[in-house]
């Protein structure tokens, strides 16, 4: 058995990247099978969960070998990043399956929020018009009551999770505050880009400059909020905030201290306004930046 310091060796100074995949095919598959057995052998000498996590292992493995340049740098660094987004993005989307903004709900609420949810979706419809949780007691043939519970449960998670979408250099839309990656996404495209984030933070502060006075500090928590969960790293957080303007003080320094942020309804309860309202300010806020990115 290899010692950890000769698998990091052979890992990093690995001659698979040096290959033409295209032209050496045998040799490139060959390389390939050698260096995941290395990969494997050193996440058994450094990691406990190993056994629980090899297929996250190997599907991190094999995407970041296809996706790994010399100008992203060590590769077992590339590597461990990559892997602690897919391990972070399968917990939140395990949390968000058993939770709604953290609250442990039944079966049945839990299929009432999602069959809401394929609703609006095929309907086109808006959780913020008038009406509208009497059209959902009507579709799903449930109390009234329980449409309004729905739609309130809803809401919360939404304003901890929705997306800003910015226009990237290449004309595409990319979401800022995408807290769960596409499982299709190759490592580099999950992982945050440092320079990419802060372009994107600045696009949004222009346009928080530009709202009215009266609605900047309910948007500003819900803004802080949404990064503060999309990041969740400090010292990224700390190279990006400079000078942003939207940024919530109070709240960056509960979330430093404690690494904690408010649910919608305790910000709803701080500025004693509804959740739909909160809902409609984030709504509203983000259509804006769509529309004109």
């Amino acid at each position: 058995m290899k010692t950890q310091k000769e698998l990091e060796k052979l890992i990093n100074e690995s001659p698979l990247f040096l290959i033409d995949r295209v032209r050496d095919k045998e040799l490139f598959v060959t390389e390939e099978r050698r260096f995941l057995t290395d990969l494997a052998d050193y996440l058994k000498l450094t990691r406990k969960d190993f056994r629980s996590i090899g297929f996250e292992i190997f599907t991190a493995g094999k995407a970041c070998i296809e996706s790994y340049k010399a100008e992203n740098g060590v590769f077992l660094n590339y590597f461990n990043s990559a892997l602690k987004r897919t391990l972070f993005t399968q917990k939140a989307k395990e949390e968000i399956s058993e939770t709604r903004g953290g609250l442990k709900l039944d079966q049945k609420t839990n299929l009432i929020i999602r069959r809401m949810l394929q609703y609006i979706k095929i309907n086109g419809a808006n959780p913020d018009e008038s009406g509208f949780a009497d059209k959902i007691a009507a579709a799903l043939n449930i109390p009234l009551e329980k449409a309004v519970e729905a739609i309130m449960i809803n809401h919360d998670v939404f304003v901890q999770s929705g997306n800003v979408l910015i226009t990237n250099k290449d004309g595409k839309k990319d979401e800022l505050f995408n807290l769960i990656a596409d499982k299709t996404s190759p490592p580099d495209k999950a992982l945050i880009d440092e320079v990419s984030v802060q372009t994107r933070i600045q696009a949004i502060d222009a346009a928080f400059q530009k709202q009215q006075e009266r609605t900047k500090p309910l948007l500003s928590k819900l803004l802080t909020t949404r990064l503060l969960k999309a990041l969740d790293d400090i010292q990224l957080i700390e190279k990006v905030i400079p000078g942003i303007s939207f940024i919530d003080k109070q709240l960056y320094a509960r979330y430093k201290e404690n690494r904690s942020v408010p649910t919608a309804r305790e910000i709803g309860e701080s500025f004693g306004v509804m959740e739909t309202s909160i809902s409609r300010t984030i709504n509203t806020f983000t259509e804006k930046i769509n529309r004109n990115s």
